[in-house]
């Protein structure tokens, strides 16, 4: 599922980052080299990154 449409970031692409030990909004977006453009995503990388054990959960 794209999560942010401005930078090609999928929520694949968020759960790697956390696995490779990402855990802040800022990050992930220096993560991929970009940065938030309209803004619409942060709020839902937030919220993922609060329910980052899900990623784990899910790979089981």
């Amino acid at each position: 599922m794209y999560v942010c449409i401005c930078n090609n970031l999928t929520s694949k692409k968020i759960e790697k980052a956390v696995n490779d030990g990402i855990s802040d909004t800022k990050n992930i977006y220096s993560y991929y080299n970009c940065s938030p453009k309209c803004g619409k995503c942060v709020s839902f990388v937030n919220d993922m990154l609060s329910n980052k054990t899900s990623f784990s959960n899910s790979n089981t």
